[in-house]
């Protein structure tokens, strides 16, 4: 994009930012009043803190004590050290113990107590001093933190005055550490500000662009200006890169100023009392900046995004929320200063950045991590960028709610992530209570019944049968024999590549035995083939290669569907340790079901993998004791049948987007 296409980017650029700063309702809300509330938030916290503290603090506690049963001269001694925190003692009779009359004492109406003290009668050695308190009461807490230290620096008092009178001397005094905290000033402010900072500019950034998304694409889209600009000659990519460019700057803006505000509070000393110090270095800050940009292009995307998805104004405002509270959950582990930055968490998007701002501003940043966060937020920009200017496509626009090409793919990748999201959330807490249940709800719940919904409702949008759509025809049995035959090769071929991916990224300690091994003693080889190899390979399957594929394989080219079953086979069973491998096995299941036209071949190699697997699991796998080049052999003998056996309906060109496209003009046109 050289010369005019860098004009007209710029245009759309100023034009948008032009109408934003009309809108100064918006802009003060979303950035001027945040950077006043900062200073206000500080202060209040503060003095509220400091008064609640000093009104509890300074209050003397009413304390019940009965401390007969302690000797005479301990029970001097205790009374006078317990005198002296603020906690007036009252002496009262013998006590029962049950908690019945605690209880009654420290709710009396006229006047409770804010503790119960008791000694109780025991026979051997001193006797314990039990506290009954109220822990839903200040006063009870208060009470109750005082005692606690009196007694512990009343046993630390005695303990060292017997060892002395016995020794003349204490022998674990030298092993009392005087800690020497050898970080800088710079270093620990740092480490308090990047505890905090990542997490409020995510926030911060995501309040202040989400009403310049709004406003460049569903006002737009609902006031019906949005034609005067697609009419342009100029392609939707460039009005996207405007947009979002001009997004793009109202994020800063709102960046720029709440970050400024919440700085000077800190440098002003209003936030020391919440763990952040003065006295950051200004040239790490400068840095953590530079490297949070990625990410600022990213979130911007990925709201410009919701907003061009979003069909009215009111639509979009809904999908805020959860964006913000999307970017909070992610941006949150930064929190944690225990967390090591590696690489795998880096390229997770907005928490591999903000793990990378944090090390920059507490000094412990690493070259590595920060080029894989940089990379990932920019690629997962680029990416949406692009699915925002096929949302500004006008035939998409205009043409209504018939069948647009792009429908069936946008809804099948809808379904597989809504689904992948239920197998994490609601499925691995099923089988983490109960195993076997779980795994069949997991599979028959969520993901064969939504493939077979899916499937009824394109059937009914086509005007064809659900066997069709899911591929559930009668297939070649030349094609059955070749897929399974394919899988011991597939078997081997997996374990090499989970080898590979182990040398990279090594598993952690007490990940090496899973579920699957400890039910093997508990369950019959039958039940085990059954539940970990038939019932996955038909329900995987179904939802895959049936549902999810015959909507992408309407839309998009063949290499672009098995990258993504590839990607959604990989996520789906929850396994960074194992995607390398699941994510081949389900491109390869994928190039068998647009190769044989049927899912019954790739159901058979699913479940056949899934059988050797469990066979090795269960040290009985007779293929292992096989020659090394007879899976091989085998897969080459598949292989041929699958290729040369034509499919059912014989052989022709594969439905590409351009042919798609192409019939749906005819169709508009007729």
């Amino acid at each position: 994009m050289r010369g005019a296409g860098l004009a007209h980017v710029s245009s759309v650029l100023r034009l948008e930012l032009l109408r934003l700063a009309r809108d100064r309702r918006a802009f003060v809300l979303s950035v001027i009043l945040p950077m006043a509330l900062f200073p206000l938030l500080f202060l209040g916290l503060d003095r509220i803190g400091r008064r609640a503290t000093e009104s509890v603090q300074s209050k003397s506690l009413r304390v019940a004590a009965d401390l007969e049963a302690l000797p005479l001269g301990v029970h001097d001694f205790v009374l006078r050290t317990l005198n002296e925190p603020g906690l007036d003692l009252v002496l009262v009779e013998r006590a029962d113990l049950d908690p019945g009359a605690s209880a009654a004492l420290l709710a009396d109406d006229r006047d409770p107590f804010a503790a119960v003290l008791l000694a109780a009668a025991s026979e051997e050695g001193a006797p314990p001093i039990e506290v009954a308190f109220d822990a839903s009461r200040p006063d009870g807490r208060e009470a109750a933190r005082r005692i606690q230290t009196a007694l512990e620096e009343l046993r630390a008092t005695l303990s060292l005055e017997r060892v002395t009178d016995r020794l003349e001397i204490d022998p674990a005094g030298a092993f009392v550490p005087s800690p020497a905290d050898l970080a800088s000033d710079v270093d620990r402010a740092g480490r308090g500000l990047g505890a905090l900072l990542p997490l409020i500019l995510c926030m911060v950034l995501v309040s202040g662009a989400s009403y310049a998304a709004l406003g460049a694409f569903c006002e737009e889209r609902e006031g019906g200006t949005v034609e005067t600009l697609l009419v342009q000659p100029v392609s939707t990519r460039v009005l996207a890169l405007g947009k979002a460019g001009a997004v793009l700057v109202a994020a800063l803006s709102a960046l720029v100023g709440n970050g400024a505000s919440f700085l000077a509070c800190v440098s002003l000393g209003l936030a020391e009392g919440r763990g952040l110090e003065a006295g950051f270095g200004l040239g790490r800050l400068a840095l953590a900046l530079a490297l949070f940009l990625p990410t600022a292009i990213a979130l911007t995307a990925i709201l410009c995004f919701v907003a061009a998805r979003a069909r009215s104004f009111r639509e979009g405002q809904h999908y805020v929320l959860p964006v913000l509270l999307f970017a909070s959950l992610l941006a949150a582990p930064s929190t944690q200063d225990t967390l090591v930055t590696d690489g795998v968490l880096a390229l997770v998007p907005i928490t591999g950045p903000t793990l990378v701002l944090r090390d920059a501003l507490s000094g412990t940043l690493e070259a590595r991590p920060a080029l894989l966060a940089a990379v990932s937020s920019l690629a997962l920009a680029l990416l949406l960028l692009r699915h925002i200017s096929s949302a500004l496509d006008p035939e998409r626009l205009f043409r209504g709610r018939e069948h647009r090409p792009g429908d069936e793919a946008g809804r099948a990748l809808r379904l597989a992530f809504g689904s992948v999201f239920v197998v994490y959330a609601v499925g691995g807490a099923l089988q983490a209570r109960a195993l076997v249940p779980g795994l069949l709800a997991t599979l028959f719940g969520f993901l064969a019944l939504p493939a077979l919904l899916h499937g009824r409702g394109m059937a009914r949008r086509f005007g064809a049968s659900t066997v069709r759509v899911l591929g559930l025809g009668r297939p070649r049995t030349s094609h059955l024999l070749g897929a399974l035959l394919l899988a011991p090769a597939l078997a081997t071929f997996s374990h090499e590549l989970f080898e590979l991916q182990r040398s990279l990224l090594p598993l952690p300690s007490g990940m090496e035995s899973g579920e699957l091994t400890e039910a093997l003693g508990s369950l019959s080889p039958l039940a085990l083939v059954l539940l970990f190899a038939l019932a996955p390979g038909i329900c995987e399957e179904l939802f895959f290669r049936g549902a999810v594929l015959a909507g992408l394989r309407r839309d998009l080219a063949p290499t672009r569907v098995v990258l993504w079953q590839a990607l959604l086979f990989g996520a789906v069973h929850a396994s960074l340790y194992r995607f390398l491998p699941t994510a081949v096995i389900g491109g390869l299941l994928a190039m068998l079901a647009l190769s044989s036209r049927r899912l019954w071949p790739s159901i058979l190699l699913h479940t056949g993998y899934n059988a050797i697997l469990v066979l090795d699991l269960m040290e009985s796998g007779a293929w292992k004791a096989a020659p090394v080049a007879v899976p091989w052999i085998l897969a080459f003998v598949g292989v041929a049948l699958l290729v040369l056996v034509p499919p059912p309906g014989g052989r022709r060109p594969h439905t590409t987007k351009g042919t798609l496209r192409a019939r749906g003009a005819a169709k508009s046109a007729s």
